[in-house]
Order: C-alpha cells, then structure tokens, then sequence
C-alpha cells in the first residue's frame, strides 16, 4: 500500500459530513467509497471532483487554516484537500483498485442486464390473462393493480377461506393500502402450541391471487412439518414491499412496510397462536425487500433470508437498479421514493445501514449466472431463463458479495452461499429454501 493510501486510512471520518484527504504522493491517482457515493480524486491532474454528491473541494494551505493543516499534516509539508460528502455519518472507507474494477464490472453487467430484458422478452407493464411468460422470478409482468378502496376499517381480519385445512386465504382490512390485501397462511400439524411465523416476500412478478414460493418454489411441501406459521405475501409487483410516497396509477397503493410490519403481525399472532419470534425471507426483489425490512424495523425479525438480491438501494447504481424494475412492469419510479435526490433513497439502503442487522442470523445466496443443472435443453424455459436470467444473476452475485463483505467487515455473522453455476430462477431458490432453514430455525428457536 502506498503512503498516500496508509494516510488516507488515518484521515477516515466516522461523524458529519466533512472528511480531509492527505495524499503525499502528487503522482497517486486514488479511489475511496464513501457510502453511498463513489467519491474519486486526482491529484497529477491538479483538481478534484465528487460524483454524486455535494461539490465542494478546497485546497487548505498553512496559512488558510492553520489548525486543520497542523492536525493533518504534522508540519509536513504535503498538499491537503478537504471534500465535502453527505455519508449519513458512515464511516468512509479505502476502495482498492480491484475493489474499483470490481464495481465497474457491476456497472457492465447492469448494462447487460437492461440489454438482456430488450432481447429475451422483459416484462412489457400489463399481461393479459393466459399469456405464456416464463416462471422465473423478474421476468414476467404483473396483473393489474387492486383498487383502492377508500375507508376501509381498522385492521383486522376480514375474512378467511381454506384452500385445504392447513393452507389459508386470508383478507385483512388495511388503513395503510386503503383496501383489503389477501395473504396466505400455511399452518403446522399440531396448532396447539405458540410457534414462530416466517414471512416470504414474493419477486417483482407476484402474482394477484398466489405467490411463487407455492406455485414454483413449493414452499407448501418444504413447510409441511415445521412447527411455524408461514405467511406468503399476495400480489406487489415491482413494489419492493415497501412504503411508496404516493400511489401509483398502474401499481397501485403500495404501503407494505406498513402492512407488514405494523398491522399484520399482531393479527397474525392473534390468530394463528404466534409467539412473536418472525422471520423475513424474499427472493430477487423480495430479497432487497427482505433485508429493508430487517434493517427498518429490527426488533421484529430474529432472522432473514435473502437469495438473489441487491441491496444497495441509495447508489447511484442500485437506485438505477430498483427504478429500471419499477418502470418495466408500467410504474412511475419516483412514486415509491422520490426523485434521484430523495434522502428516502439512503434511508432503504441496506448496506449503509447494515449494523441494523447485528444479532440476526443472516443467510444470503445467488448463482453465479453460469448455465446449471436446471438450464438445460429439456427446460422450455431455457433461453429465458439463461439468456436474461444468467445476467442478472451475474449481476447479483456482486449485489451479495457486497454485502457479505459489509457484514463481514462490521464483524456481523453471515452464511453466504455462493453457487458456482445457477441462473436467476426459481428452481435454484426451492433448493436454498431448504439450505437456509438450519440458521433460521435455529434463530426462531425451531
């Protein structure tokens, strides 16, 4: 490491929103992340810059301000800039030059994922009824939005219909979505002692009237003799299961984080025998929801699971991530949080915010985009599932891998998962259903 980069480790700022820069070596072209902003500078060219961020370099000499360049410097007669970054009182930190490389793949592969929808048939808004669309878990399109209903009562369980006698339709009246909003429940054998309940977020293609951790990832046979309650979200495309700023004239009124954490549970555990331990798992979409949540409103879950996602929500990359899903299934990205400059952007990121996530057992997995056991000739879903699949599963991987660095860096446990093969499709994540069972059993005290 050079001198430059040992003193720009000295010159970390963990508070406020000014941070100064040493580099001794004039020659030294360097990189720092300051999350969530990529944050460069050059000294051989003789100005600075910060890229999505606040603009404001100046360079500060002995006799500007004496006191900062004393503390800075030592009396070394060095150059010292001082930049100032909003970083939410995050601690900024060194990004290598293999980090840097790392993160520019991630930018071509997100080009390659937006190609990939053009070519291989992403979602076109709206799908009518009976049209073939492949079972993966980002690439079909929703159904039309349920309407909102104004004035609709307190929350409580409005009615309930069985679809056998352990698997339950379940409508719950919402202030927060101003309707009512079906959810399925999957009871256990013996339903006579207080149990946990696992809570499955659906992708960005969840369907109006099931979810596909039944209808693809069999959840229902996997959970046929565990002692829990599962409750499986119900519609919500491209919503992130969260709290929208406004509602949205295709995808409707999307106030999920509220549903989900705040009226739901309590009339689930009233209902059900819940003993109050939950769990969170989601898959593509539902896995970036998943962890929002967990970082959001850490007291409830006591484990989350996410396979397949990105969780980078306020980068300049992962904002363009989240909106691009948004505008593909006919939505308008800046109802859910606002424009680009939005702080509520930063507020859902779950890498700046990972320490939310200490004393949760944490599982994470993806593929590696490479062709697997599932992709092959005998699958009719097979250039979907490769051709647009394989990258954005690629894509993902370096999503997970950031945060398993994260995690790992802040000394959080985390059981990562890392695939050598594997698309983004559902046949992998019935599998790691069942691999990630152990740690959130053991959390949930199972």
């Amino acid at each position: 490491m050079s001198s430059a980069g040992s003193s720009l480790r000295r010159a970390i700022t963990s508070t406020g929103t000014a941070a100064w820069i040493e580099n001794p070596n004039p020659s030294d072209l360097g990189y720092i992340v300051a999350e969530p902003f990529v944050v460069t500078w050059a000294i051989a060219a003789g100005v600075g810059h910060v890229t999505g961020a606040e603009r404001g370099w100046q360079r500060i000499s002995p006799q500007s301000n004496p006191q900062q360049w004393l503390e800075s410097h030592n009396d070394r007669p060095f150059h010292c800039w001082s930049v100032h970054v909003r970083i939410s009182g995050r601690m900024v930190g060194m990004l290598s030059r293999r980090e840097v490389r790392r993160w520019v793949s991630s930018a071509i592969v997100s080009v390659a994922l937006i190609a990939g929808a053009a070519v291989f048939g992403a979602p076109h808004g709206l799908a009518a009824p009976g049209d073939a669309r492949p079972n993966t878990g980002s690439a079909d399109g929703p159904d039309p939005a349920a309407p909102t209903v104004p004035n609709v009562p307190p929350p409580s369980i409005d009615h309930i219909v069985p679809i056998n006698d352990r698997w339950l339709r379940v409508w719950v009246n919402s202030p927060a979505m101003s309707r009512t909003v079906e959810v399925q429940v999957l009871l256990p054998r013996d339903q006579t002692h207080p149990r946990p309940t696992v809570y499955m977020l659906d992708g960005r293609s969840a369907e109006a009237e099931s979810n596909n951790w039944t209808t693809l990832g069999h959840a229902d046979r996997f959970f046929e003799d565990k002692n829990v309650n599962v409750v499986l979200t119900v519609g919500g495309p491209a919503s992130f299961y969260t709290d929208w700023k406004r509602p949205d004239p295709v995808l409707g009124t999307n106030m999920w984080e509220t549903f989900l954490t705040r009226e739901l549970p309590p009339l689930i555990d009233a209902k059900f025998n819940g003993n109050g331990r939950n769990a969170v798992m989601g898959v593509s979409m539902g896995a970036e929801a998943a962890m929002m949540l967990a970082i959001r409103q850490p007291k409830l879950y006591t484990a989350v699971a996410g396979h397949s996602g990105c969780f980078s929500m306020g980068t300049d990359l992962g904002q363009a991530q989240a909106r691009a899903v948004v505008a593909t299934y006919g939505g308008t990205p800046d109802n859910m949080f606002g424009d680009q400059h939005d702080p509520a952007w930063l507020d859902h990121d779950v890498l700046l915010h990972a320490e939310a996530l200490r004393g949760k057992a944490i599982y994470l997995s993806v593929g590696s985009g490479l062709p697997g056991r599932y992709d092959t000739l005998d699958n009719p879903d097979v250039v979907s599932t490769v051709g647009f699949g394989g990258p954005l599963e690629a894509a993902t991987n370096l999503c997970t891998s950031r945060l398993t660095d994260r995690l790992t860096a802040l000394g959080i446990p985390v059981t990562a998962t890392f695939r050598a093969t594997g698309t983004h499709s559902w046949p992998y994540w019935a599998d790691e259903l069942g691999q990630s069972w152990p740690t959130i059993a053991r959390a949930l005290g199972i």
